[in-house]
């Protein structure tokens, strides 16, 4: 009896969008695990006061970043342009 085997392949693919924290950092964000996008209100407590825009993560997480939602949305569209994906901000 012959025994045949398969190799399964599985390629996992990671965008990455570079921001930057109010405290002057870099962060790196997985653009695929990002849930929601929003502008932050300056009455919110709860976040840094120089942070522009908020992301909410897909594992509940909130980062703040100095970047506005608009150019957060832009960076991420030129990933997927540049990727075959999908979107086109103006």
């Amino acid at each position: 009896m012959l025994a045949i085997s398969r190799a399964i392949f599985l390629l996992v693919h990671f965008e990455f969008v570079m921001l930057h924290t109010p405290s002057g950092g870099d962060v790196s964000l997985n653009i695929r695990e990002i849930s929601s996008i929003r502008q932050i209100d300056k009455t919110e407590q709860h976040v840094h006061k120089d942070a522009r825009c908020l992301i909410v993560m897909t594992n509940g997480k909130f980062v703040g970043v100095v970047e506005t939602c608009i150019e957060v949305i832009r960076a991420i569209a030129a990933l997927e342009r540049r990727d075959g994906g999908i979107g086109d901000v103006k």
